[in-house]
This record gives structure tokens, sequence and C-alpha cells, in this order.
């Protein structure tokens, strides 16, 4: 277990001081607030993980198995924990949980940290919950199953049938507001959002399952239009009392706890049904978010620094302590050096989640970016997504205990073949990770298998 007894303890020990506050669980929300700092001082049983760790010192470092043969190429400054040594080899395991052998002479304790723009109240230190490998992690090469398709999944399943693809990524929480499957936590704090889409949430997730799918549950957060209809007086609000329409929608607070414990319980609820995985979407503030707005920062935070304390209280919280946990971020997130004004700063949010999933979708990338690329990004999927991985790997490389980079692709308005160019771009960078976004999800499995094929 990632998360462990020492965790629970200090959880017990600071619920125990503050006689008001209670436990969150699925279906029975209550409030409950921790500090970043309970979240950050954790202790951890010394016997259950490795005997030390490591900094991998150049880039494309190969590891190997017994036999001499390529498991995978590692990054420069990933972490990665050694068992035990052998002549000029040590032997080692990724944050995968693979195990493997690597020259000593690419180890070092020596970190290299160069955040160029540090956000004012962010945590970069060790985040003690990642100081192992994950167990039985699952390379996720997913498909988005959007509300609009979702009662002709047998249809979408059917296009992906006998092809790379093994994950899907369901909405439980959706855009606006609503949940996939009946929900007493929904149905407790808003009700208009329990309309479920099928009402026998466990027998389809067991049917996905059956048929060989890892599950992620997407999870929209601040854009909470039902949540925050209902709460106005906790929604984001301009001065003169007006509320805040961005993406056509009312936004909730990120600063505000009792969202957080609303997301947490729905969380909560997700894995309950059987969800393997929780995604975060929309874990930020709206693009036209300005900071003298209403928006209940009584604590006077920053956005960098909330939007990471929202995932910390994620990690400390969920019932499920081994679960993992993703947040999507903007591709931009990758090249800006600050938080692209929503909170979305790249070492802030990667230091403290498992994974995290920016959106490097061609389409979202302006003409001649940041002298990457010339022209227009869309008609350079391969060379835009090159760009972009390489800047996540380098700021992955600012912070000891970095997420795992699983980025969304485009598959909208792309051909196969422009969407297997992503893939291999990703591929050729040594991630083997991705996730089609296609709200109408007209997905080409053997297209992708057949394209893979032929490079």
């Amino acid at each position: 277990m990632r998360k462990l007894l020492s965790l629970v303890l200090l959880i017990l020990l600071f619920l125990s001081s503050c006689g008001e506050e209670k436990s969150v669980e699925a279906g029975k929300l209550e409030h409950k607030i921790l500090t970043v700092e309970d979240a950050v001082e954790v202790e951890i049983e010394k016997e259950s993980i490795p005997r030390e760790f490591a900094f991998i010192q150049e880039n494309k470092v190969p590891m190997s198995d017994d036999e001499g043969n390529l498991i995978r190429d590692l990054h420069l400054q990933e972490r990665v924990f050694v068992y035990r040594k052998k002549g000029d080899q040590s032997l080692i395991y990724d944050q995968y949980g693979n195990r493997g052998w690597v020259s000593k002479e690419y180890l070092s304790k020596r970190f290299l940290q160069d955040i160029v723009d540090p956000q004012e109240g962010a945590f970069y230190g060790s985040y003690t919950v990642k100081d192992k490998p994950y167990e039985d992690y699952v390379k996720v090469k997913g498909i988005y199953i959007s509300p609009l398709v979702i009662n002709s999944l047998d249809e979408v399943l059917k296009r992906v049938e006998n092809s790379p693809i093994n994950t899907l990524i369901l909405d439980y929480h959706d855009d606006y507001g609503r949940v996939l499957f009946p929900s007493q936590v929904a149905e407790e704090v808003v009700p208009a959002a329990n309309n479920p889409v099928f009402q026998d949430g466990k027998a389809l997730i067991k049917e996905l399952k059956d048929k060989g799918f890892h599950l992620i549950a997407r999870i929209v957060t601040f854009k909470s239009p039902l949540y925050a209809a209902q709460h106005k007086d906790r929604a984001i609000r301009y001065e003169d009392g007006t509320y805040l329409v961005s993406d056509g929608e009312y936004w909730s607070s990120p600063f505000d706890r009792q969202v957080w414990d609303y997301v947490l319980a729905l969380s909560n609820e997700a894995l309950d049904y059987g969800f393997d995985e929780i995604q975060y979407d929309y874990v930020r503030f709206p693009d036209s978010y300005d900071d003298d707005m209403l928006a209940l920062n009584e604590r006077n935070e920053g956005r960098t620094e909330v939007i990471q304390k929202f995932l910390m209280y994620m990690q400390a919280n969920l019932n499920k302590k081994d679960v993992i946990i993703g947040a999507d971020v903007f591709g931009w997130a990758a090249i800006e050096s600050g938080d692209v004004t929503i909170g979305h700063h790249w070492e802030a949010i990667s230091n403290v989640t498992d994974v995290i999933c920016p959106m490097f979708y061609p389409s979202l990338y302006p003409w001649n970016f940041d002298g990457e690329i010339e022209g227009d990004p869309v008609a350079q999927p391969y060379k835009t997504l090159q760009a972009s991985i390489r800047r996540g790997l380098e700021r992955n490389a600012n912070v000891k205990t970095a997420a795992i980079i699983r980025p969304w692709i485009q598959a909208y308005d792309y051909t196969t073949e422009q969407i297997y160019e992503q893939i291999k771009a990703l591929s050729d960078a040594g991630i083997d990770e991705y996730m089609l976004w296609d709200v109408n999800g007209a997905y080409d499995g053997k297209g992708l298998l057949d394209a893979s094929k032929k490079n």
C-alpha cells in the first residue's frame, strides 16, 4: 500500500483534536479539512520501501532484464529505487514497478532542481507518499467515452476490438455536473445532478472489466455548474455580485473546501462502483478568473498553492489508499514557466499527483509557438508532440517525486495516420502511454494497429 498506516494514524490524530470534524464516506458527506502540512509530513515504514533511491544522471539510460534485454529507457533525473548491487550494475525498480539492471555510473543521489518560476505557497520537496514503486501499474492506452456516445458504447467498443486500446475513461462526474450512476452523494448535496445514464453501475463496470478494460473515472472538479447553481453564495462572482460564466457555465471556487469534500465523496463513490483510477479534470481556475473576484479565499491562498493542496487532500483522504490519482492539465503548462494564470504549474502538480495528463492537442497551440514550430501546429502533429513531451520531461526533471506522464492526444479532426504520428512522437521519447480524446467516439482501433505495424 502506497499510503501507509502511519498516514491513517496521522489523520485520526488530527481529527481527534478537532471535535467538529468528521470523516467523509461515499454517500455520506460531512465537512473535514486537512492542511498541506498534514498531507506532507508522513512517516513511512522503512521495511516496506526500497532501501534507497537514486536519480538517473543522463537521458535514455537503458534498463535491462536478467538476460540483458531492454525493458525501457530511463529519463534524466527520473527517480528509481535501488534494491541491490552486483559488480558495476544495480538492480532497480522504476515507478511503474519494472525490475531491471542499470549501470551504476548512471545512478546518483545528486539531484539538480531548476524550477524557473516557483509559485508562492507551493510545495516542491519530496512528497513522501510517493516514495515507492506503484504496484500492478497499467500502462494506459485509452479512449475517452463522452456523454454523447455513452448510450452507444457497444458500437464504440467494436471499433477498438483487437487494437492497442486497453483502457476506457468514463465521466463519473461530467462537465455539466451530472453523475454517471445513481449517486447518494449527489442526491444529498446536488439532487439535480442525480440523473444517471445507467441505473446499474456495478453491472456495467463488471461487463467492461470482463471485456478486459482498465477503467478510469474522470471527475470534473471546479467546473461544477449544478453545484454552483445550487450554492450560488459559494460560486465565483464579480465584485458587483454577478456570477462568473466561463465555458458557458457557473464555476465553483477552488478555494471552497466544501467543494473539495463533494468531489472527494464522489471519488470514493466511483471507487465503490469499481473504477480502477480517479482522474481529475478542470482542476483549475476558469480562464477569465481575476484575483479580485469573490471566491471564498478565506486563507489568502495563491492559485497554484490551492490547486496543489486540493490534490494532496484527495491523496490523503480517498478510502482506497493505493489508488492511482491523475490530474489533467493544459499542454501549454509544459511550455509556460508560470501557472498559465489558472493554477496549472507543472512542477507543483507533478510533484504531488501520481499521473499528470497534459492535453497535448495541436489545435490548442498557437502558430509558431515558442520558436519550436514554424507555421500551424495542427499540420505537424509529430513535431508538435515531440516538442511538447520534451518540455514535459524537462519539467518533470525539476522535482524529486515527479508524476508519470500520460498525455491526452488529439483524435478529433485528424486522420488515423495523424493520430498515430502523435503516438509515435511519444513513443520515440520513451512515453508508452496515451489517451485519445474525441467526444464523438469515432475511434479507429484497427487503423491504429495497422499504422503501428507499418512503422
